[in-house]
């Protein structure tokens, strides 16, 4: 019953924003817009609602604003669609494809296994060793149930070998830190998550790979020391436990999953020359002159043409389009705010209040991350709030990335189930040794990490010239 008013009361909420967003293109203008902004207006707030209430998936509620916008003569086709061929739609169509041979390819399996190896056995050696291959393939797939798939069966294995039962501190804190790592710490690389591809296809400004791995670097040290910290003590089993008494994963279990992968094969030899020179080809941007996007689209034909992607992969879920689709139309409604004029309307009518905390960057980096995890509570997409003080705070002197990335960064939070369907992917590839309120402390750790992370970036964008 309370699901059935729940879906009755935002069916009411869309149906009003829609009557609303109709007005809008019959009433004069407010001061300061023009027709065209003042039907924008009416076309963004029933976005909005859209998003809030979810009566279609968010992709196609960004699409249908394109549409609509058209249709209301606030853009031309090509307007409206531009973003689609964007750097970053077409970046992410090549990193997943990527990411997807060299998932098919074997290669990251045995980095994982390989980097398992050096560290000891121990639950701590293995809290080390899961958290530095979560962190190694990090940039080389954006999407993080991927990850997820490739690293959660290891470890779980790893969990069996050390006979810790489902849902005891030993398992939860492997899994975790590896579900912690891969989902939240990724996007620290422009290529290591789908959040930094939405928060990049918000920004107007112009960043590589490698100048936006500076960018995050502080931010990005601070959450992976933070959440290897916490799960090395926090979920710790062999706490007050005899030395003699504490379990061991002997080596001979990795070297045995080394064994049976055998030596590699063509597949991964192609697959990892490809991935060091796409990242070295990231990394020197700067010199080289070759954009991102082209470097992914670039290596991933490559891989098309040793038969490490097929037909069927494109065809798949592998590629994630409706993801493609959300990022390129969220730009595409990003640019038509500025075109119509509604960003400087609304950043117009905010200036007084703006005008307060302006001279106090820290006060606005913090405020933006720590309401951004407040209306990831309420269930607000994240992507709303970024769109929002995109305009609200155009007037504070510091680059617009300096505000969106405190946001998305905070908008990753787990506390409950809808907030990040990547976890829930994670507890459904653990097999039951894990539920989700088990991860709800690693949660509450992330978004104090995350915050703390945020704030202490301060000082570094002012470095880099991002705060002025």
């Amino acid at each position: 019953m309370a699901n059935g008013k729940s879906g009755s009361a935002k069916m009411v909420l869309v149906i009003l924003a829609s009557i609303l967003m109709i007005a809008f293109f019959f009433i004069d203008p407010f001061p300061g817009l023009e027709p065209v902004g003042m039907r924008f207006l009416g076309i963004f707030i029933w976005w909005i609602v859209l998003m809030v209430t979810e009566p279609i998936p968010t992709y196609l509620s960004c699409l249908a604003g394109l549409v609509v916008a058209i249709a209301a003569g606030c853009a031309t086709f090509d307007e409206a669609f531009a973003s689609f061929a964007s750097s970053t739609a077409i970046l992410l169509i090549g990193a997943f494809g990527l990411a997807t041979g060299l998932t098919n390819s074997g290669l990251l399996n045995r980095l994982a296994l390989l980097v398992m190896k050096l560290f000891p056995g121990t639950y701590k050696g293995q809290v080390l060793a899961v958290s530095i291959a979560s962190l190694v393939i990090a940039p080389t797939i954006p999407s993080t149930t991927a990850k997820s798939a490739v690293l959660v069966p290891v470890v779980n294995s790893i969990c069996d070998e050390l006979g810790y039962e489902p849902h005891s501190k030993g398992a939860v804190g492997l899994i975790s830190v590896c579900n912690t790592v891969t989902n939240c710490c990724g996007p620290m690389f422009m290529t290591g998550g789908i959040v930094a591809a939405v928060m990049l296809s918000l920004y107007t400004g112009s960043i590589n790979w490698g100048s936006y791995f500076l960018f995050a670097l502080v931010w990005g040290v601070i959450v992976f020391v933070g959440t290897v910290l916490f799960h090395l003590f926090y979920y710790n089993p062999d706490k007050g436990v005899p030395k003699d008494q504490i379990k061991v994963l002997g080596k001979d279990v990795i070297q045995q999953r080394l064994n049976a992968l055998g030596k590699m094969s063509r597949n991964e030899i192609v697959a990892l020359l490809v991935l060091l020179v796409s990242i070295a080809l990231w990394i020197t941007e700067s010199m080289h002159g070759i954009p991102t996007a082209v470097v992914a689209v670039g290596a991933w034909v490559v891989l098309c043409a040793f038969n490490l992607f097929s037909t069927a992969d494109f065809n798949s879920g592998k590629m994630m389009w409706t993801v493609w689709a959300l990022v390129a139309a969220v730009l595409g409604f990003v640019d038509l705010m500025s075109s119509t004029g509604l960003s400087t309307w609304i950043g117009d009518l905010v200036a007084p209040a703006i005008e307060v905390v302006a001279g106090s960057p820290a006060l606005v980096v913090i405020g933006c991350a720590v309401l951004s995890a407040l209306l990831m509570m309420a269930l607000v997409n994240y992507l709303i709030f970024a769109a929002l003080a995109l305009a609200l705070l155009a007037a504070v002197p510091m680059d617009p990335l300096c505000i969106l990335f405190p946001i998305c960064m905070c908008g990753m939070i787990f506390i409950l189930p809808p907030q990040n369907v990547c976890v829930l992917a994670v507890e459904g590839l653990a097999g039951g040794r894990i539920s989700f309120k088990d991860l709800r402390p690693a949660a509450v750790a992330y978004i104090v990490t995350c915050i703390i992370g945020c704030a202490a970036s301060i000082p570094w964008w002012s470095i880099l010239g991002y705060i002025y």
